[in-house]
C-alpha cells in the first residue's frame, strides 16, 4: 500500500472514531440532562457540546489542521447545515416520495452524510491554507 493511501486510510479511521466519540458524548449528556431540562433543552446542550468536541478532535487529531478558527469554524458549521439539508432531502425523496423504509433509508443516509462530511472537511474545512 502506498504511503499516501495509508495516511488517508488512517485519517478516515480517525474521522469515524471521532464521529463515534462525539455521538457517544451527545447521548450521555442528553440522558443526563433530560430529567432536569426536558428533551428540547437537553438536546440543544448535548448537540452543542458534541459539536465542539467533534470540531476540536477533527481539527487536532483527524486532520491535524492549523487553519485559523475564524476560517475553519464557519466552514465546519456550513458542512453541518449542509448535512442536515442532505439528510432531509434523502428522507423526503426515498421515504415520503418513493415509500421506502424509514430506518433503512436513515441508515443509508448516515453513510452518505459521513462520506460527504469527511470529504468536505478534508478538502475545504481543515485543508491547510
Amino acid at each position: 500500500m502506498n504511503s499516501a493511501l495509508r495516511i488517508n486510510l488512517r485519517e478516515a479511521v480517525r474521522f469515524v472514531i471521532t464521529g463515534g466519540t462525539s455521538t457517544a458524548l451527545y447521548v450521555c449528556i442528553m440522558f443526563l440532562l433530560v430529567p432536569g431540562l426536558g428533551p428540547g433543552g437537553a438536546s440543544i446542550i448535548a448537540y452543542s457540546a458534541s459539536m465542539i468536541a467533534n470540531y476540536t478532535m477533527q481539527r487536532l487529531w483527524t486532520f491535524r489542521s492549523d487553519r485559523h478558527h475564524r476560517e475553519a469554524i464557519p466552514r465546519y458549521l456550513l458542512v453541518h447545515v449542509g448535512s442536515l439539508g442532505l439528510n432531509a432531502v434523502i428522507l423526503f425523496v426515498f421515504v415520503q416520495q418513493l415509500g421506502g423504509p424509514l430506518v433503512a433509508t436513515q441508515l443509508a443516509s448516515f453513510v452518505v452524510i459521513a462520506i460527504w462530511s469527511y470529504l468536505c472537511q478534508r478538502i475545504w474545512v481543515f485543508t491547510h491554507p
